[in-house]
């Protein structure tokens, strides 16, 4: 693919757009037995509160919406209160850009955009028992930091952060 990975922070007309990656990204991760975003649709809610805060960004290949993101200042996951670190959450990629370095790219700008927010650490987390996902995060430079027992839904959760 020669076309250049735009990333722009999302509007309220991207909702829609963003919904379809995240119902998308929902059921492939349901299809390899990783349920930590569950099983119904996402809420149009959700998504335009992350618009609206200017959290959430929307990748394209030309017109084509192939990823997204959020990129926060908290999290409740993390009980340390480093004010250092920023936050990922929701990074999911249109099925059809699988394999194309588009989730490398996404995190890339979440780095991007936390330096120049004066943080020293991106931080996320995913289901541990999702092996796969845990050695991506791993191979674009994050390292397990700890694992802990979610309740909502019920898992072990892997956390992850990178220095910056």
């Amino acid at each position: 693919m020669n076309e250049k990975l735009i990333i722009n922070t999302a509007q309220p007309d991207d909702a829609e757009m963003v919904i379809s990656i995240l119902d998308e990204a929902t059921i492939y991760k349901n299809a390899h037995n990783d349920k930590a975003w569950g099983d119904t649709p996402w809420s149009v809610d959700e998504v335009i509160d992350s618009i609206n805060s200017g959290n959430r960004y929307l990748a394209y290949f030309g017109t084509n919406p192939v990823g997204s993101f959020v990129l926060e200042w908290s999290d409740k996951n993390w009980n340390d209160n480093n004010q250092d670190a920023a936050f990922v959450h929701q990074l999911a990629v249109n099925n059809s850009y699988h394999s194309q370095n588009i989730g490398s790219q996404l995190l890339e700008q979440a780095s991007n955009i936390a330096k120049q927010q004066g943080k020293k650490l991106l931080r996320l987390d995913c289901s541990y028992d999702n092996k796969k996902l845990c050695e991506y995060y791993a191979s674009n430079g994050f390292v397990l930091y700890k694992i802990i027992q979610s309740t909502n839904p019920p898992m072990n959760k892997a956390l992850f952060q990178k220095i910056l």
